[in-house]
């Protein structure tokens, strides 16, 4: 009998979170694509994956061949979040940019901005420190290095607007 693998919930909610990442990436470019049609190129592609027990790469092809993303229930209400709610969470950014504005973010930033505003906003489940940590990771692998500082500065002044009572003494 074969030892069946064990998932580790923080290892599936890095991934979840780069499928939401790719997909609302993607639709910064085609947003007359539906997201569902988005999703399902990708999942055809195997760049996301609906099976979290999906093997990783072989040793061969590790470091070249990246494991699949996973779309799942967290990663489709993301999705959802962001794109219903896309204008309020740029409203809730701008302020936050000090000198900036969304259109000079690159697309890689403001997904990442508008994946961890949502989680701020709208997810009281997800933990405030869990949700900086996370974009800031995701800047670090699909943004300029520079952008993860940045966003983690923004995203801690959007935190204290959002979720003031984690900040009060």
């Amino acid at each position: 009998m074969e030892k069946e693998k064990r998932i580790d919930l923080k290892t599936v909610r890095r991934r979840e979170r780069t499928a939401a990442f790719y997909v609302l990436f993607a639709w910064n470019f085609s947003p007359e694509q539906e997201l569902e049609t988005l999703s399902s190129i990708m999942l055809e592609s195997g760049l996301l994956t609906d099976d979290p027990r999906k093997e990783e790469p072989s040793e061969a092809d590790a470091g070249t061949v990246p494991s699949p993303a996973l779309l799942d229930d967290f990663s489709r209400a993301l999705i959802g979040l962001v794109s219903e709610k896309l204008p309020e969470l740029d409203d809730e950014i701008a302020p936050c940019l000090k000198g900036w504005r969304l259109g000079r973010l690159s697309r890689a930033a403001l997904t990442v901005l508008r994946i961890s505003c949502a989680e701020l906003k709208y997810r009281p489940d997800v933990p405030t420190s869990v949700s900086i940590n996370e974009a800031v990771e995701l800047c670090k692998t699909y943004a300029a290095q520079e952008d993860a500082r940045f966003i983690n500065g923004v995203l801690r002044t959007l935190s204290k607007k959002l979720r003031p009572e984690e900040y009060q003494a």
